[in-house]
């Protein structure tokens, strides 16, 4: 949704117009194509230049609407994930993490482009710096994704019975159906600790926490992931998956008295390109390539 919102103000401050559809918003028609739909809806507006789609499911006729269409997707190395979003028949699409080229490689042909996920500096900020924990562990702690988040659970328990201010908050989600105040008391979290662990999961994505933490003035304790790991390397506290509870133990402790250090690393990295005015940016970026790789498509040999 913030990713969306900052597509649609790249828009409008540009003389453009982004439109918010689709089912369960205002006129729509779950009966009828979407083409109808968004005809019937906005009957003066004669031509869209582009349809961003999220979750293609419920939207019937999606395939047929004769609208240039991009799906802006995460984590796909589900294959029944991308499927299903090939029904909608996009013109490309926006990966979000480089080490899925290789799952949605396995299963289509259509064009897609690499686009890290940002944060917003309007929910994820510094505040007042004050702070209340020396130690927070963010998000699920399920052993079978997050396996090494799953042992800092551990290292958390080792840190707190010796006499350090630990707390664990999950991960409030992301369902814009409700309203942002989980949202924000995550962010309220990060902002209060001095140190944040979390991890990039099995699959070593590039999670939007890895921009979120930093964002707020906190040091970020985590492994590097796949994508990004020269940039990561000059502000995170790296924690190995292979590393001893102990071992990880005695790297916070030792990192510590050097937080400040590494927040104020990680912010003035982050501020240079995850911001989500960096995301749309990069958005209308991969729009204008796509559109001069119509114009302009790559010679095919063909052998004698």
């Amino acid at each position: 949704y913030a990713s969306a919102q900052a597509i649609s103000d790249y828009v409008e401050q540009r003389g453009g117009r982004f439109i918010w559809t689709g089912p369960n918003w205002p006129k729509w028609d779950p009966n009828r194509s979407a083409f109808d739909n968004i005809t019937d809806i906005y009957p003066r507006v004669h031509t869209f230049d582009l349809a961003l789609l999220y979750d293609v499911q419920d939207i019937l006729g999606i395939d047929a609407l004769p609208i240039m269409k991009v799906i802006s997707v995460n984590e796909m190395y589900n294959p029944k994930e991308i499927t299903k979003h090939m029904r909608a028949n996009p013109n490309y699409y926006i990966l979000h993490h480089t080490n899925e080229k290789r799952d949605i490689k396995a299963v289509t042909t259509t064009p897609y482009y690499h686009s890290f996920h940002c944060a917003d500096p309007k929910i994820y900020h510094p505040g007042d710096g004050k702070k209340k924990y020396d130690f927070v562990l963010l998000g699920k702690i399920t052993q079978v994704v997050y396996p090494l988040r799953h042992k800092l659970k551990s290292v958390m328990e080792m840190l707190e019975k010796n006499g350090y201010k630990c707390y664990n908050h999950k991960h409030p989600g992301y369902d814009v159906s409700k309203p942002d105040k989980e949202t924000r008391r995550f962010a309220d979290t990060i902002r209060a600790t001095r140190i944040v662990l979390t991890c990039s999961s099995k699959y070593s994505y590039r999670l939007s926490k890895y921009a979120e933490i930093p964002l707020c003035g906190t040091a970020l304790a985590a492994d590097l992931p796949k994508d990004g790991k020269s940039f990561f390397r000059k502000f995170v506290i790296e924690i190995k998956p292979t590393d001893s509870v102990g071992h990880i133990y005695h790297k916070l402790t030792n990192a510590l008295p050097n937080w400040k250090i590494y927040a104020d690393r990680g912010l003035e990295s982050t501020l240079q390109n995850s911001l989500q005015t960096h995301y749309a940016k990069r958005f209308f970026d991969i729009y204008e390539n796509h559109l001069e790789r119509l114009r302009n498509p790559p010679a095919v040999y063909i052998p004698d």
